[in-house]
């Protein structure tokens, strides 16, 4: 330990830098799951997910958004018939 005059100075030891629990080692996050949580909405791969977004949107005004957006871009007509659904990398027609 060094001294300061008469008085004993403890040295600080610097603590290791401890990673959140939430990341894990090389790079891989522990979140399960997409980081958009109404991906499925903005790119619906069943016709029940086109009906849920409907019926959402006469609730919830995230849906109201992306009920316009599927309409006005050709995915789902305005009764809520699909026209074409998204199959993880490109849309397929019906």
């Amino acid at each position: 330990m060094p001294r300061l005059g008469h008085l004993v100075v403890p040295r600080l030891r610097r603590r290791k830098a401890r990673s959140p629990l939430w990341f894990r080692p090389h790079g891989t996050w522990g979140v399960i799951g997409p980081s958009d949580h109404l991906g499925w909405a903005k790119k619906p791969k069943s016709r029940e997910a086109i009906e849920r977004i409907k019926d959402l949107s006469t609730r919830d005004r995230r849906f109201i958004s992306i009920w316009r957006k599927l309409v006005d871009e050709g995915i789902a007509t305005e009764t809520g018939r699909p026209i074409v659904l998204w199959d993880g990398t490109q849309w397929v027609k019906l």
